[in-house]
């Protein structure tokens, strides 16, 4: 048996019983803790599984945690097949894969879990290509800041570029640094703009396969990690500034 095959019979079995539970089959919390411990005794997975499936050992966290986090079985479906199948093809495409944002955050929900996720998916493809974790990055920021805005019901127009997003998003959650008494906060917020608006500032071409001329830049993979770091991790305090003022 080829390991890609074992590979997807890991998959396919922690997706099953997931799968299962979240959906009123037939399962056991027994199942569910050995399905889980198979899959993570395969080190060509550990990049791949999602933080949640890493986070809950046990058959009951499980639970509580989907049962929770979407109340019908349509949203659990639709969450677990993202989660799994991207799993799938990573396993099928491996490295040969471009970093597309498989992020699919267009999701009817979104939160801490699934952007630390997809940010560490996107990290441990940069060192194979960068121009695209680049493209991901962005993608993933501007998606999560487009998401606040919708559900906020703030108008912006499709070509707004990341500088007028984020105007928008520092209106809406009262991040504008003139807001705030503490100097220290200030600056931070200060900061984060100039990081956004250096990402608005990232050439189209930087990010994929685009002709080029001959004096156009190729980034190397710790520019790439500078990146995602700093989308990572400005979508997720966007995420959590949004979710700490809006009832769950």
């Amino acid at each position: 048996m080829s390991n890609t095959i074992k590979l997807l019979g890991a998959v396919d079995g922690i997706k099953t019983i997931c799968m299962n539970m979240a959906t009123g089959g037939e399962f056991s919390y027994e199942k569910y803790e050995a399905e889980r411990q198979n899959v993570l005794s395969y080190p060509e997975l550990k990049s791949l599984i999602p933080d949640w499936l890493i986070e809950y050992r046990y058959g009951q966290q499980y639970w509580t945690f989907i049962s929770t986090k979407f109340t019908s079985y349509q949203d659990r479906r639709l969450f677990l097949m993202s989660q799994f199948d991207d799993i799938k093809d990573a396993i099928e495409l491996g490295a040969a894969r471009p970093v597309s944002i498989t992020v699919d955050l267009s999701l009817s929900h979104i939160d801490q879990v699934q952007v630390t996720s997809l940010w560490r998916k996107v990290i441990e493809r940069s060192q194979s290509d960068p121009e695209g974790a680049i493209t991901a990055s962005k993608s993933l920021l501007e998606t999560v800041m487009k998401y606040v805005l919708d559900k906020e019901e703030v108008d912006y127009s499709k070509n707004d570029d990341f500088i007028v997003l984020y105007k928008l998003i520092k209106k809406t959650l009262r991040l504008d640094p003139k807001a705030h008494n503490d100097k220290t906060f200030k600056q931070i917020l200060t900061g984060i703009t100039s990081v956004v608006q250096g990402f608005g500032s990232l050439r189209n071409d930087y990010a994929d396969a685009h002709g080029r001329g001959k004096n156009s830049y190729i980034p190397e993979a710790r520019h790439a990690e500078l990146v995602i770091n700093l989308a990572g991790s400005l979508s997720s305090f966007i995420i959590d500034t949004y979710n700490s003022r809006t009832p769950n």
